[in-house]
């Protein structure tokens, strides 16, 4: 099961069951009522229940992520600005959804595009580009790191395979005296 799954199969069992009666309202000023009142699950609901795909996307966008269901949240406004690659709310909402996930690069390129679409945001946007691209760069220096430690642990690996095939183990005893 993937992780955004399991969060959103938590965040909806979490929900507290009320018995009410199924609510009509739907759309983005339902679910955020619901959202203020702690219903989130009626919130969903409400906002899965909007008949326009861009508004529907906002509003579980901002359901999920309001409930703590950030790859959710995620998994949602990217497949919104699938519909809809010019949203400039889909578009800050999940890189802001990327940043704090950690996925610098996805971020940075989602402001990118948000940069593009709205030059006069420029300047608000450089300090969290700034940071996506930090973030991403740490991310990369880490894999590289990884990868030299997994490359010294394999050719110790191969040097220790090495001298037990050539018969040149150490002794039990330790080394031999001197002379």
């Amino acid at each position: 099961m993937k992780p955004a799954a399991l969060a959103l199969g938590v965040f909806l069992l979490a929900a507290p069951a009320t018995g009410a009666p199924v609510e009509q309202e739907v759309g983005l000023a339902a679910a955020v009522a619901r959202v203020g009142e702690g219903r989130f699950a009626a919130a969903l609901e409400a906002a899965r229940g909007d008949p326009s795909p861009l508004d529907r996307a906002q509003a579980e966008l901002y359901v999920l992520h309001q409930g703590g269901a950030l790859e959710a949240a995620l998994e949602v406004g990217l497949a919104g600005l699938a519909g809809f690659p010019e949203d400039p709310w889909l578009l800050d909402r999940s890189a802001y959804l990327a940043l704090s996930l950690g996925d610098g690069g996805l971020a940075d390129e989602l402001y990118g595009r948000l940069e593009a679409l709205v030059p006069d945001r420029r300047e608000a946007l450089a300090p969290l580009r700034a940071e996506a691209r930090q973030l991403e760069d740490r991310r990369e220096a880490e894999a590289r790191a990884l990868g030299r430690a997994q490359t010294v642990v394999l050719v110790a690996a191969l040097a220790a395979l090495a001298l037990m095939a050539f018969g040149l183990r150490p002794s039990p005893s330790g080394p031999l005296p001197p002379g």
